[in-house]
């Protein structure tokens, strides 16, 4: 199997998915046998991936792509959601998303961390809501637990914690690659 640049990963019913620039991949769990692939339309930059109680896996298009200077913003901002049978939907997509990119599951909500406006919002109905501005940016990891999110800031080297309606702040700093 060719992994261009896989980045992250969620198992659910026995598979690992594997989000890798333009497709979500999937292995078995236990021998690592290749399962398949979701070619993604149109993505440029599939990040991260969590798995729903459901079955679906969640994933991010942080709407990136390579240029001369390093990586620049495509368009292809988006949060989709791929369902066991193979049903793919798209359940945000624009510009307005910030390159969306760490992403977890609380309850029936989906929750994202943007890269590029440094925010945390629940996705609904093709959008945004509850966003939450948070101190550091180039926002990246997320995990939400009982309310409380964490979730890992490059720009911050950082690690930042709070309610999930905030306020947040940096939890553990001076991390070179949090």
């Amino acid at each position: 199997v060719t992994l261009n640049a896989p980045k992250g990963m969620a198992v659910s019913e026995g598979s690992l998915y594997v989000a890798d620039l333009t497709v979500i991949r999937r292995f078995d769990r236990k021998t690592g046998a290749p399962q398949g692939e979701v070619h993604v339309p149109g993505a440029t930059f599939l990040n991260d991936v969590a798995a729903g109680e459901d079955g679906a896996i969640y994933f991010t298009d942080s709407g990136l792509k390579a240029g001369a200077g390093g990586f620049e913003p495509s368009g292809t901002d988006a949060v989709y959601r791929l369902w066991p049978n193979g049903t793919l939907d798209t359940l945000a997509r624009g510009e307005s998303l910030g390159r969306p990119n760490g992403i977890a599951l609380s309850g029936d909500s989906v929750w994202v961390v943007s890269f590029g406006s440094g925010e945390l919002y629940r996705v609904t109905g093709g959008g945004r809501a509850d966003v939450v501005k948070l101190p550091k940016g180039s926002l990246d990891g997320l995990v939400v637990v009982f309310g409380e999110v964490f979730a890992s800031s490059w720009d911050g080297k950082s690690i930042i914690r709070g309610p999930i309606g905030g306020p947040l702040t940096e939890f553990q700093i001076n991390l070179p690659a949090p």
